[in-house]
């Protein structure tokens, strides 16, 4: 299996976003693309699968051929459990474990592989020494927010994600996603809701056409009060939720928004 093992040797605060035209070209031949384990790894993983049309996978800790595809092993539920996923669609971006320095060691067999870094494939900078100061990536805000806008893979594309913006703004929300938005890369991964990402206590959270599968509701839960906006009334989130209301919720956004103006 070809394979293309990328390091991180840039400065900290430089956005994965701005790095995917520049390695499109780069990892096209490839069957494999291993990163690291950081958050820029983790994200270009998931913004270069889509691009692709490829798989993506985070966090993974040991890896193998499984047939025509990729056996992938990874900690779920805040690492109480070892899961197994088969990968099927080439080519895999895969983002090492966290507790793994160097992505390398993933690779064994017939998958040895290509060894570059991020500066070298890009026009971004090389890591700075430590003594320069440099900016954190903003933070998401999730679990300090009083109100949270949180919006599922029903929103349907990251077009949509504006208007959901515009009721946070309204409402002095904060926005995060579930992880079939997180996948798709219509939000950051810092903004992740449910047992892989944030696990949030806001007095209320609206919750925007994601159907409440138990990882993300897990997320939530904590919320004071809980408004679910879906178009299927036997939606998971209908049963669970304060209030719901059953509609497409871009309507249900538009006529909040006017009313907060």
């Amino acid at each position: 299996m070809k394979t293309l093992i990328l390091k991180n040797d840039l400065r900290p605060g430089v956005l994965p976003e701005t790095l995917v035209d520049a390695l499109l070209p780069v990892t096209s031949g490839y069957e494999l693309i291993l990163l690291p384990g950081d958050e820029t790894g983790a994200e270009l993983a998931v913004r270069l699968a889509a691009k692709t049309g490829g798989s993506a996978m985070t966090q993974v800790r040991a890896l193998e051929r499984s047939g025509a595809g990729l056996l992938v092993r990874r900690k779920v539920y805040s690492g109480h459990i070892l899961a197994a996923v088969t990968l099927t669609r080439p080519p895999f971006f895969l983002s090492a474990d966290r507790q793994i320095e160097d992505a390398a060691e993933l690779i064994h067999g017939d998958m040895e592989g290509e060894e570059k870094t991020l500066s070298a494939l890009t026009d971004a900078k090389p890591q700075l020494p430590d003594s320069c100061i440099t900016p954190l990536p903003k933070a998401s805000g999730l679990t300090d927010a009083r109100i949270v806008i949180a919006v599922g893979r029903g929103i349907r594309s990251k077009a949509n994600i504006q208007y959901a913006q515009e009721l946070a703004d309204a409402l002095g929300a904060a926005l995060g996603g579930s992880r079939p938005v997180i996948m798709n890369a219509w939000l950051p991964m810092q903004q992740q809701i449910g047992v892989s990402g944030s696990l949030i206590h806001p007095d209320l959270c609206i919750v925007l056409g994601a159907s409440g599968a138990p990882a993300f509701f897990a997320g939530i839960e904590g919320a004071r009060t809980i408004i679910a906006v879906n178009s299927d009334p036997d939606a998971p989130i209908m049963k669970k939720a304060d209030a719901c209301i059953c509609g497409d919720w871009k309507d249900v956004v538009s006529a909040l928004v006017t009313i907060l103006k």
